[in-house]
């Protein structure tokens, strides 16, 4: 460099030369006689000459240093271009010259040989944004001004960004617009945060107005806060209504729950723990006092720890409280109604296979409260095993909806083996779908009441002095035989019997003696049957006899044999012993008939033969009598 301006300096020199010769033979220059003049015009001529190549070479050096400065600083502008994802652009109205810095063509993706102007943006833009941005720079160009426009562009490889152009307008003194200047910004990624954040905020707004809750934001440091408009009308005050401060806060606080509550926030500071919960009373508008859930957080601290600011919510929890109270009530009323119940108290739920059982339930099984274990299992093992088919079967009607509730009586097992009677009883609870989700009821013993009725039932059915079945059961028995004799083709025997002169014992003797007799009478007949035979007394001393099941007819017989054999040996009565015969009449099914009247009929005839025929025998049925 240094080279050339020395050289620039002299060709400088040597043409002032020529043009002097050139001047001087032309005119206008100082001839030769005048040589004092043209001596010191060449001198000065060199001198200048001189003197522009030491300039031209100080420009030089200075030149290059601020070179260098410049580059380094567009490389640093181009850096912070490529960080924001910004590129700057100008335009000369006149003359439609555009200038694009290298963070443009980043941001459109475009090769560095890609021409610099608004044709080559537009044809990353929607039509109608072209139409926009032009009527912008028009604006511009026209009046002077600036503009803010976002809007999408599409890059080569089909993906779609948004970017911000700002245009501002630089104008000469007269006010005459001489150049726009301004940016182009990718914004893709603050937009999605900004869509976010407004997604969050209508999410934070949706959730306290569903929650029904008022937000809160204490600023520590001046006492100033706010209070949202949830916060106000939960306690039936417009917004606003009320001083946004702590103390007017404080002032609604119940005087019961104000030191409380100020006591545990200060706690809460002082520790530096950030989260804080308490509940309390506020006044409503109306006088009225309001169960109230605060919620807070300490959101902002000095560097000494120091707190600064606390936000939170309110949530009106009176029906809660009300709900709690009317409960605890409930749950009282229910404990005094348990215990003072002779009923044992169940509870299962179902799907989690719970059980509870109350002291009593477990104390009529015989076990102590810590005995039982709270499972279903506790009651089902304890069950009867005849009567768990039957208990199953109920449940599962009820939970069919076969039935409308729990009901059955069964027996149950106790620890120490024995058996007694209860009545469960139930009502459940079912989800949508009809499946059940628990069931509760009680347990009542009812052996009592069971063997009240058995005993009515017996006496019902069998005879009062001899305890043998009565007239109604052994017709109803008999009805049933004959049935399943039908079904089967099996033969049964039906066998009348009285006493031989057993007037004359009741005479001779009187009644007491004569029932006592008919007592042991019937504890001997029942030694002589079968388990599958009855024996009835029908009234007075007369009996009768149910065989089924027989083989053969003579196996009616050899039965008749054998309650006359019963009668052998005397019956003894304290010190006297008294001798009883007796006399049987025999009728077969099939063989003398097939219905209850007439098996009876002949029965009763074949006995009067019997008696006819000298008593102390059996007679059996003759096929052909009427």
């Amino acid at each position: 460099m240094k080279r050339r301006l020395c050289f620039l300096a002299l060709t400088a020199s040597l043409a002032l030369e020529v043009l002097l010769e050139i001047g001087a033979r032309e005119g206008w220059a100082p001839t030769a006689g005048s040589s004092e003049r043209v001596a010191s015009l060449r001198l000065a001529l060199s001198l200048s000459a001189l003197g522009l190549a030491g300039f031209l070479w100080f420009r030089s050096d200075r030149a290059q240093k601020g070179q260098k400065r410049i580059e380094a600083l567009l490389e640093d502008a181009d850096r912070a271009e490529a960080q924001v994802r910004l590129g700057t652009w100008s335009l000369d109205p006149p003359f439609r010259q555009t200038r694009w810095s290298r963070g443009i063509r980043r941001l459109l993706d475009l090769p560095p040989e890609a021409p610099a102007g608004e044709e080559t943006l537009c044809t990353r833009m929607a039509p109608q944004d072209v139409a926009t941005l032009r009527k912008h720079e028009e604006t511009l160009a026209l009046r002077g001004g600036s503009f803010h426009f976002e809007h999408p562009i599409r890059l080569p490889d089909g993906s779609d960004r948004v970017v911000r152009a700002i245009g501002e307008a630089l104008e000469d003194p007269t006010g005459r617009v001489t150049r726009l200047f301004g940016t182009l910004q990718d914004v893709t990624e603050l937009r999605a945060l900004g869509s976010e954040l407004e997604s969050s905020r209508q999410r934070l707004q949706f959730a306290l107005e569903g929650a029904q809750d008022g937000l809160w934001d204490w600023d520590l440091v001046t006492g100033e806060t706010y209070f949202s408009p949830r916060y106000y009308t939960m306690l039936g005050y417009e917004p606003g209504e009320f001083p946004g401060t702590s103390e007017a806060w404080k002032a609604l606080l119940h005087p019961e729950d104000r030191e409380e509550v100020l006591r545990t926030i200060a706690e809460r500071l002082v520790t530096g723990e950030s989260q804080h919960r308490v509940t309390f009373r506020a006044r409503h508008k109306d006088g009225s006092w309001r169960w109230i859930l605060g919620r807070g957080l300490v959101v902002g601290r000095d560097e000494e720890g120091n707190p600064l600011r606390m936000v939170g919510t309110n949530s009106d929890i009176t029906e809660l409280k009300e709900t709690e109270h009317r409960l605890r009530e409930s749950e009282e009323r229910w404990q005094l109604a348990i215990q003072g119940t002779d009923e044992g108290i169940w509870d299962w739920d179902i799907p989690n296979r719970k059980a509870f059982f109350s002291h009593r339930f477990k104390a009529m099984l015989g076990y102590a409260p810590e005995e039982l274990e709270d499972v279903p299992r506790s009651c089902l093992d304890r069950i009867h095993p005849e009567d768990l088919p039957l208990v199953a079967r109920t449940l599962s009607d009820y939970f069919n909806h076969r039935r409308e509730d729990y009901r059955v009586e069964h027996r149950m097992v106790r620890k120490d083996g024995k058996v007694f009677w209860v009545l469960a009883r139930g009502q459940g609870l079912f989800d949508t779908a009809g499946r059940p989700l628990r069931i509760a009821g009680s347990l009542q013993d009812i052996t009592d009441r069971r063997n009240h009725e058995e005993t009515i039932a017996h006496q019902a059915t069998h005879d009062a002095l001899t305890g043998l079945p009565n007239r109604p059961l052994f017709l109803d028995r008999l009805d049933q035989a004959l049935a399943r004799a039908e079904r089967t083709g099996e033969r049964l025997g039906v066998l009348f019997m009285d006493l031989d002169h057993f007037k004359e014992i009741n005479d001779h003797l009187g009644h007491l003696v004569g029932d006592r007799i008919l007592a042991e009478v019937a504890l001997r007949l029942k030694e002589t049957l079968r388990a599958q035979d009855t024996v009835a007394r029908m009234g007075g001393d007369e009996f009768t006899f149910l065989l089924p099941g027989l083989g053969r007819p003579e196996d009616a017989e050899r039965a008749a044999g054998r309650i006359l054999e019963a009668f052998r040996a005397p019956f003894v009565l304290e010190d006297t012993a008294v001798s009883v015969t007796a006399s049987l009449g025999i009728a077969l099914f099939p063989e003398h008939g097939t219905g209850t009247l007439d098996l009876m009929r002949r029965a009763d005839l074949a006995l009067y033969q019997a008696k006819s025929r000298g008593r102390n025998r059996y007679e059996t049925a003759n096929p052909f009598a009427e």
